[in-house]
């Protein structure tokens, strides 16, 4: 049976059957957009920045495994064009803690395409060893799994289930020029803009303590750049965020970069 599309301003009536259906759904193991067991299906809503990936391996790459970046599928020379609208990137199995890595949004079958998270806090399946580590690698033993470590690593874990074992986690990945990637409390030390610059370029120092008026500044974190600040528009004009001020910062390549989104408070040093 069909039912009439309703018209803009029309009284809503849903048939009981409909209804009925509607809540099945709604209670079947695992809730809606997920398969039988509570198992994801499909491709999840991006929290990061994400790429297509082509699968050069021989497995299967399994939704929210981790790959390194092998290459590009796209030749720049040849196909310019492509290369520009929309790049493709080679994916395989990591081989040593030098890689650039990405985590699968979805299931990405030998020689298919698949998303793949290059940066940003991401779902990820990590094998955990000790509950108190807090970054993870590629366990090189197992291809495509994240094992725990106690070490600053490439991926850095800002969540994760209790105990031991296969767990949820939430991930945070660098850029492909990233290296490791850390998070950092931080104080504003100085700042200074050149002739031409768009924004300030500033000089972090580590802090610690739990609250802004508690952090002591230690061990300079230089150069710094507020991402606000580098995106710019027409008719943007920057000013520079005092001195004291304490922010989170994360590492990119040989610089720091944090934004006024995540400013946390004014404290002296």
């Amino acid at each position: 049976m069909t039912w009439p599309k309703p018209q803009p301003g029309d009284p809503l009536r849903i048939p009981a059957s409909l209804q009925g259906r509607l809540i099945d759904l709604a209670s079947a193991p695992g809730g809606p957009g997920l398969g039988r067991g509570g198992s994801p299906v499909g491709t999840p809503l991006p929290p990061g920045v994400t790429l297509l990936g082509r699968n050069t391996a021989q497995s299967f790459i399994p939704a929210f495994g981790v790959a390194r970046i092998a290459g590009s599928a796209v030749d720049a020379g040849e196909s310019l064009r492509q290369f520009i609208m929309r790049p493709v990137l080679d994916l395989a199995p990591a081989e040593s803690d030098d890689d650039v890595l990405v985590i699968a949004a979805n299931r990405i079958n030998p020689g298919g395409l698949g998303q793949v998270y290059v940066s940003g806090i991401v779902q990820a399946r990590v094998i955990v060893t000790d509950e108190q580590h807090g970054y993870a690698r590629p366990r090189f033993a197992t291809p495509w799994a994240l094992e725990s470590s106690a070490e600053p690593g490439p991926i850095r874990l800002i969540w994760k289930q209790g105990g031991t074992g296969t767990v949820w986690a939430l991930a945070m990945i660098g850029s492909a020029s990233s290296g490791p990637t850390d998070l950092v409390r931080a104080l504003i030390v100085s700042s200074k803009k050149e002739p031409g610059d768009i924004g300030y370029t500033y000089t972090l120092a580590r802090a610690t303590g739990v609250k802004p008026w508690d952090w002591v500044g230690g061990g300079e974190l230089d150069p710094a750049y507020n991402t606000f600040e580098a995106v710019g528009f027409d008719g943007f004009e920057a000013s520079p965020i005092a001195d004291g001020v304490g922010v989170l910062a994360s590492k990119h390549g040989d610089a720091w970069y944090f934004s006024t989104a995540n400013v946390e408070g004014v404290c002296q040093l």
